[in-house]
């Protein structure tokens, strides 16, 4: 099928997991996935997953499984608080975990890397994101994974603290903006929310959101308001099955981690049934690549090959030994042609839904 005929295919599907699905919301999303490559890579996992199991050489497609992160890309990377206060950083959106080959992570967030080197968010020579990626996820493996905090170690992440101290003000404003939703919360999201409120005498207002592009047509709702002479948010989103049951044909109950690796998690992110919780700050956001300091890109996707291995020690610890070996063995060439192909495969796909629409 071509990129139209499965989307429309997986949002009939969608329609049947969720409480609701948003209509305006979704055709937002359609335009988006016109704009560039990468919104529409970062908008079709499903057509993705799809793709690269036939695409990918045998020595990548038959991997060791686990649980992977599936929707990995450049832009799934974020900032939190953790317990102690520390500004943390890893991989921000755990919707489309499920059980897969580990090398899907590395393949699609390689792929990402190169479509925004093609398109110039990523200031690097595209013949080297590939070795770039291994070399940190292989590093990760060897030493037994360590968090992002900003301490001693990850230095460079005080220049993104400062950053979005900076930005409080605009974060806040922009918050305060966003309408009314149009329907109540469901009981099980209102339950979770005051589950994570952040104690009494918080009276928040809710606020609909419209965010992300994957997610885009669930429900989002931010809850906002004053606690202890500051303002405070949680948002909370409606999540659907992974993507995976849809494509592979299966009944995987979903699986959904704290965010960040465990040695540092957000300890205010939850879920409850189908919603999530967590909180929303200008320092506890999804990154984009614009939002970090320029001059430091190879150190940063390094980093995210790296987190990315923190991510899967942490989910599947079993799996660790046989995952070390077979990346150990992995062929860059065959990676970096791996990538090349499916990259094509995206821009390819991203054209034709471009034009499908234009006529």
């Amino acid at each position: 099928m071509n990129a139209v005929e499965t989307t429309t295919a997986y949002e009939h599907w969608l329609r049947t997991q969720l409480g609701a699905v948003l209509d305006d919301d979704l055709a937002r999303k359609h335009e988006r996935m016109a704009e560039s490559a990468s919104h529409f890579l970062r908008a079709t996992y499903y057509l993705w997953l799809s793709r690269v199991g036939q695409e990918a050489p045998p020595e990548l497609a038959n991997a060791p499984e686990l649980l992977a992160v599936g929707d990995l890309h450049v832009e799934n990377f974020g900032c939190w608080r953790d317990v102690e206060g520390r500004l943390a950083w890893g991989v921000n959106d755990f919707d489309e975990t499920a059980t897969l080959p580990y090398t899907f992570d590395l393949l699609r967030l390689c792929t990402s890397a190169l479509v925004a080197v093609r398109e110039q968010h990523l200031p690097l020579h595209e013949h080297n994101v590939c070795g770039i990626v291994l070399d940190g996820y292989r590093e990760s493996l060897e030493y037994g994974g360590e968090p992002f905090v900003a301490a001693e170690r990850h230095a460079w992440l005080a220049a993104l603290q400062a950053a979005r101290a900076a930005d409080a003000d605009a974060f806040w404003a922009q918050l305060n903006a966003l309408p009314e939703p149009a329907q109540a919360l469901p009981a099980e999201a209102q339950s979770l929310l005051e589950r994570l409120a952040p104690g009494s005498g918080w009276r928040p207002t809710l606020r609909r959101r419209t965010a992300g592009l994957g997610s885009l047509g669930h429900r989002r709702v931010v809850a906002v308001g004053v606690w202890q002479g500051g303002l405070a948010a949680r948002e909370l989103k409606e999540l659907a099955p992974p993507a995976s049951n849809w494509v592979l044909r299966r009944d995987e109950r979903p699986v959904r981690p704290q965010a960040g690796p465990s040695w540092a998690p957000d300890p205010l992110v939850a879920v409850a049934g189908s919603w999530q919780c967590r909180r929303r700050a200008p320092d506890c956001v999804r990154l984009e690549l614009a939002d970090y300091a320029r001059g430091g890109e190879r150190h940063l996707l390094r980093a995210m090959g790296f987190e990315t291995a923190n991510v899967h020690q942490r989910s599947s610890a079993g799996a660790v030994a046989q995952v070390r070996a077979h990346a150990a063995q992995l062929d860059l060439e065959s990676v970096q042609a791996a990538v090349e192909k499916l990259a094509a495969t995206v821009e390819h796909d991203w054209r034709d839904w471009r034009d499908r629409r234009d006529r």
